[in-house]
């Protein structure tokens, strides 16, 4: 290879690598909760403390979800991720924890709160570029999915699960596609909450009926 020809290669590489590097960058990114305290405070004012537990999505995890959630949903987030854990005098309240899905424009990230049996709570955006993000946010359609199990999200979706199964009041017909991936997105929080997390929630549930809960305190190992 003639030095003009390798100069070539070495200019063409180095600018794939500067169009790769901010993509990888953003995946790693797009699992993250940005502010977890800033989260916590909006789902559970009165929260006294938290834990949180570090836990890894695995190919093991993605079969099970395409086993049980069959629909087209985002999934490529393997690696470690955070779960955490709120806590209000001495007693676990709730949980906290963002999923990414493939939205209107690029990719959401939602933030999602669960009961700690894994029913959901409520869910803010904490990115998307969806012009639709507001319709979908909106008590109405909030209270639609609040304290709903995974068998019961079902129930809100068509059998082929790419439409909604009822009308939603004042949900515009273009934001229903978003609902959907909403709803989706619940559904996987539940089962990733389960199959990751499901035996160290036990355990930290039992913790903290006692005393031993520290205020604010972030771990990944149990008490």
């Amino acid at each position: 290879m003639n030095t003009k020809a390798i100069s070539t290669f070495l200019l063409l590489t180095s600018a794939l690598a500067v169009q790769v590097l901010p993509n990888r960058a953003h995946a790693v990114a797009y699992c993250a909760l940005r502010d977890p305290v800033d989260a916590i405070q909006n789902f559970y004012p009165a929260y006294t403390g938290y834990r949180s537990l570090v836990g890894s999505i695995d190919q093991e995890v993605r079969r099970a979800l395409k086993s049980n959630i069959p629909h087209h949903i985002h999934f490529n987030e393997f690696g470690k991720h955070t779960l955490y854990v709120v806590i209000s005098n001495n007693t676990a309240v709730g949980l906290v924890h963002a999923r990414t899905e493939k939205g209107d424009w690029g990719l959401d990230e939602i933030i999602w709160s669960l009961d700690t049996e894994l029913s959901i709570q409520d869910f803010r955006y904490q990115r998307s570029r969806s012009k639709y993000k507001e319709d979908v946010s909106t008590q109405e359609f909030k209270s639609l999915l609040r304290g709903r199990s995974l068998e019961e999200l079902t129930d809100l979706l068509s059998a082929d699960g790419t439409s909604l199964a009822l009308s939603v009041r004042d949900l515009p017909k273009e934001a229903e596609s978003l609902a959907v991936t909403v709803i989706l997105s619940a559904m996987k929080t539940i089962m990733v909450t389960e199959l990751v997390w499901g035996k160290d929630l036990s355990l930290l549930k039992s913790s903290y009926n006692s005393d031993t809960a520290a205020p604010r305190q972030s771990s990944s190992n149990l008490p």
